[in-house]
């Protein structure tokens, strides 16, 4: 049996306390041998110091540390992304008037859409499949906003343009202000 392959005796355990020694540079290799040899428990299993010299430049100690490290990556990031979430909607419900369920509505199906842009083709043909596909569901509700929006436009227009009241220069200057003509 190899010298290094003596660190393999020691339980899953045991081995994870060795290695957070060695990363966390606590203890001299002499050290961490003596702490190795005493958690293996046979007495006639010494480990030099050089085999903890050699594990720490082994890949597969370089492999184990640069999972642990990376272990909670994904975590910070789904922490982050749902802080931003959060961040938008309450951003969106504090700022808005009467119109904040909308505006929040409006973001929501934006984010939607910007989630089918990135689906693959054969995810999206799946989302977009039929009636019951929630991107087609999403597209129709935006259409629908967008009719319902023209509709409410075209009944002010007609409002102001039946408004016997308004001179022709007054009922011009609404029907622009309508529009958003300037």
């Amino acid at each position: 049996m190899s010298k290094a392959s003596i660190l393999r005796q020691l339980s899953d355990e045991d081995l994870v306390a060795v290695q957070h020694l060695i990363r966390r540079d606590a203890m001299s290799d002499d050290k961490i041998a003596e702490v190795a040899e005493s958690k293996i428990g046979n007495r006639k299993s010494k480990i030099h110091p050089m085999v903890i010299a050699r594990y720490r430049q082994s890949s597969e100690y370089k492999r184990w540390l640069t999972s642990w490290e990376n272990q909670d990556v994904e975590l910070r990031k789904a922490i982050e992304t749902q802080k931003q979430r959060f961040e938008f909607i309450s951003n969106l419900v504090q700022g808005a008037d009467k119109g904040g369920l909308e505006t929040v509505s409006n973001g929501l199906m934006a984010r939607l859409l910007t989630l089918a842009t990135e689906m693959t083709d054969e995810d999206l043909m799946e989302a977009a499949a039929g009636q019951h596909g929630w991107v087609a569901k999403v597209i129709r509700v935006v259409q629908e906003q967008g009719k319902a929006e023209r509709n409410k436009t075209g009944e002010k227009a007609i409002e102001v343009s039946q408004d016997k009241k308004l001179s022709p220069a007054e009922r011009e200057r609404r029907l622009k202000e309508i529009f958003g003509i300037q």
